[in-house]
């Protein structure tokens, strides 16, 4: 097995690929920094319906574990996202963390296939979990699990990235 997390697709096992993206607030983001974090890397755009659908939810889970060991990254892939985000947050009544990747760099660099797509990361950078399309947040299963998470000492390893 590649001893290179980039000679793979991302995928459940692996380290995630590191990142800069911006924020709404014009803040540069890096993903390796987040370690020692859960964190909830979710692709997106405003034009999509699943994500429309599954945005509300993802609030719901930022609101019960932001103060927490727990990041939540919601990227657009918007091409003109300074237009079309603030609305779509207002109306949705969204307050949750979005980053900005209008060229998809960061979506393709994690071989996304359309939106929403989500990645869970371990608190030492791992892929956890990969999910395609629409998915509720904030069932209680959903909500157990991640405060389980959130409640596991796992050290990170900060040069570990080899293959499961």
């Amino acid at each position: 097995m590649p001893s290179d997390p980039r000679a793979v697709a991302p995928k459940e096992g692996y380290m995630a690929p590191d990142f800069i993206l911006t924020n709404s607030v014009g803040d540069d983001i890096q993903l390796s920094d987040l370690r020692g974090n859960i964190v909830f890397l979710n692709f997106w755009a405003t034009w999509c319906k699943p994500c429309r659908n599954e945005m509300p939810s993802m609030q719901v889970l930022w609101d019960r574990f932001k103060d927490e060991k727990f990041v939540m990254l919601a990227v657009s892939i918007d091409k003109d996202h300074r237009a079309a985000i603030e609305p779509f947050m207002k109306e949705l009544g969204l307050s949750l963390p979005v980053l900005y990747d209008p060229e998809s760099k960061v979506a393709n660099l994690y071989e996304t296939t359309g939106v929403p797509e989500t990645f869970i990361l371990a608190k030492n950078g791992r892929i956890l979990y990969k999910g395609v399309g629409e998915e509720n947040w904030a069932d209680p299963d959903a909500m157990s699990a991640f405060e389980a998470l959130i409640k596991a000492e796992l050290a990170p390893k900060q040069h570990d990235t080899k293959s499961p």
